[in-house]
């Protein structure tokens, strides 16, 4: 898959089984949830970069590659509407695929993450909690599950 991605997610669950394996203050069960959180959001803009560099890399002429690589290795805050338009940029076709793809739930979470991730790093209340970031882990990979089948095929 994308060991970046991997990686990253496994740290994430790694810190989800220890806050819900004890009992532990309110706000340090908070502070970890919104590092789990950051941790998500990390891996969704990672996982986006990685899926279509790659494409590059396999499709393209390796200057062509190499710029466009560089251009995506900039993609960041990776709501639902951003990664329509970049899924979209590359081809239309598989953005309405997308579109079709993910319910509502699904696009619901992923905004979820990036939304909160902003939240947070800006100090302002969010709404992360361990049942939500189980359930936002769930659609993540999903939905990088559907564009590595759809883009990398």
């Amino acid at each position: 898959m994308i060991p970046q991605y991997e990686r990253t997610l496994r740290r994430c669950d790694e810190v989800l089984r220890r806050i819900s394996s004890g009992t532990f203050d309110e706000m340090i069960v908070s502070a970890t949830c919104q590092y789990a959180c950051v941790l998500m959001a990390g891996a969704l803009e990672t996982a986006m970069q990685e899926i279509f560099s790659r494409h590059c890399r396999e499709k393209s002429s390796p200057r062509v590659s190499a710029y466009a690589s560089k251009k995506i290795s900039q993609f960041s805050n990776a709501s639902p509407e951003k990664i329509l338009i970049l899924v979209g940029d590359f081809d239309v076709a598989w953005a309405t695929r997308l579109e079709l793809f993910w319910s509502d739930e699904i696009k619901d979470h992923i905004g979820s993450i990036v939304g909160n991730r902003h939240n947070i790093a800006h100090g302002r209340p969010n709404e992360v909690s361990i049942a939500r970031l189980r359930d936002w882990r769930k659609s993540l990979d999903a939905l990088i599950q559907e564009l590595l089948n759809m883009v990398v095929g």
